[in-house]
């Protein structure tokens, strides 16, 4: 993620699975810093084998949400122009997800 970030960038975020604690998040603004020196004071709580990282510009990223299956931490570039009408599209159908 590192390497993929650049001056002007929003966001930027980390998520770690640490082993007997659960997931460890922490997102900075790189609007004036870059990526490494953001986190550089996290990097200690940061344990464990499996982790993502992103960079966004609209929305603070990983989230972590809970459903039936457990506990999830995702991240998604995109941009989704009919959110509103597929938001109640799913709602109607009483999905919570999709």
């Amino acid at each position: 993620t590192d390497y993929h970030s650049h001056m002007g960038t929003k966001r930027a975020g980390m998520v770690f699975d640490v082993p007997g604690k659960g997931f460890r998040r922490s997102i900075h603004s790189l609007e004036n810093a870059y990526f490494r020196n953001s986190f550089e004071n996290n990097l200690p709580e940061f344990d464990g084998n499996v982790g993502l990282g992103i960079i966004s510009d609209t929305d603070p990223q990983p989230v972590l949400f809970n459903s039936h299956l457990g506990r999830f931490a995702i991240v998604t570039v995109s941009r989704l122009v009919n959110i509103t009408e597929l938001e109640q599209k799913f709602l109607l159908k009483k999905m919570e997800q999709f």
